[in-house]
């Protein structure tokens, strides 16, 4: 049985490190998103699930971007539920979600062997995320 919990607000995308001169940094924004996803997760991990969890693990991660206020009820109407084909990429959606869970559902995100990102128009910005032990091929 899949472990399944949602993250509130606008779904982030992984970005690479910056660097200033000789120092580097992860953006605030990113570390700030991390944490969110990690909070998120605490209490719906379903066993066998946890940072000691060695298996394989597979993701399925759905975001949903929201409609912007100021577009018209018709076209709002329109794309409630469609496909959401702008940026951020789902590959880096994805990437956002395996890093914020290492330690917590896994070791390592080496360990998710499967992983799915979905994008779509919604009422509401959050991210569902979807994540259980991978079964045999």
């Amino acid at each position: 049985m899949p472990s399944v919990f949602m993250i509130p607000g606008k779904p982030t995308a992984w970005q690479r490190a910056r660097k200033v001169g000789n120092r580097h940094f992860t953006l605030p924004a990113m570390v700030a998103a991390q944490h969110a996803i990690a909070a998120a997760s605490v209490g719906n991990l379903e066993a066998p699930l946890g940072p000691h969890h060695d298996g394989p693990v597979m993701l399925d991660v759905v975001a949903y971007f929201e409609i912007p206020k100021s577009w018209s009820k018709k076209k709002r109407a329109a794309l409630l539920g469609a496909p959401h084909a702008q940026k951020p990429d789902a590959s880096n959606i994805a990437k956002q979600v395996e890093d914020a869970l290492n330690g917590i559902a896994y070791h390592d995100d080496a360990q998710v062997v499967d992983t799915r990102c979905r994008k779509f128009w919604g009422e509401y910005a959050q991210t569902v995320v979807s994540i259980e032990p991978a079964t045999g091929g």
